[in-house]
């Protein structure tokens, strides 16, 4: 395996390998609720005026993203589907839907100063099994330490057991299981673990 770099530094191509990545792990909710675009080209553009890079922490092998996690912390989010970036594609009415949708999932106004929230991780399909998010997962242990958070909270859907028993290896217990009760089942899923890792005892 070559060498992984994890850094918070990204090009202009590597932004948009990160908007493709997002695609490729999260394709039924983009496509489904987030913007509703099912073709990945014009939804990864729309996706580059959304993300705030700065909140991102990347691995980078031979000089492409191999995977990425979005954070949240004190008002500071990783993706904000906002209605200036939307207009610029859907309009005035497609965006205003699009955006009201998308502020049912906003974490950050619930987030207390001391957790750190873990909103996307992707790990390219093509890398998995290389120990790529944990990695990721370290690294935001880490920041969130330095900066003296408590808590880092994260979700997960139950048909992601792979992700799920990560987690419980690297320690996050399981603090709520939200049922949709088949409501979300053309999403691929049908609950959701809260899950939480507590930095300080």
């Amino acid at each position: 395996m070559n060498k992984i770099i994890i850094t918070k530094e990204l090009t202009h191509s590597q932004k948009i390998q990160v908007c493709e990545l997002v695609y490729q792990g999260f394709y039924k909710k983009l496509s489904n609720y987030w913007i509703f675009e099912k073709n990945i080209e014009r939804g990864s553009t729309v996706l580059q005026g959304c993300i705030n890079y700065n909140n991102g922490i990347y691995a980078i092998e031979n000089g492409n993203v191999v995977g990425f996690i979005g954070i949240q912390f004190r008002k500071n989010k990783f993706r904000e589907f906002n209605i200036s970036t939307l207009k610029s594609h859907y309009g005035l009415i497609g965006a205003t839907w699009r955006g009201l949708l998308n502020k049912f999932e906003n974490k950050s106004n619930s987030l207390k100063d001391d957790e750190m929230y873990i909103d996307l991780i992707v790990v390219d399909s093509k890398h998995r099994g290389k120990g790529i998010a944990s990695l990721l997962i370290e690294e935001v242990t880490n920041l969130s330490i330095e900066n003296n958070f408590n808590k880092i909270l994260l979700d997960v859907v139950d048909t992601n057991e792979g992700a799920i028993n990560l987690y419980k290896k690297l320690g996050y217990k399981t603090i709520k299981v939200m049922d949709f009760k088949g409501l979300t089942d053309f999403m691929g899923y049908r609950k959701v673990m809260y899950m939480c890792k507590n930095l300080k005892s």
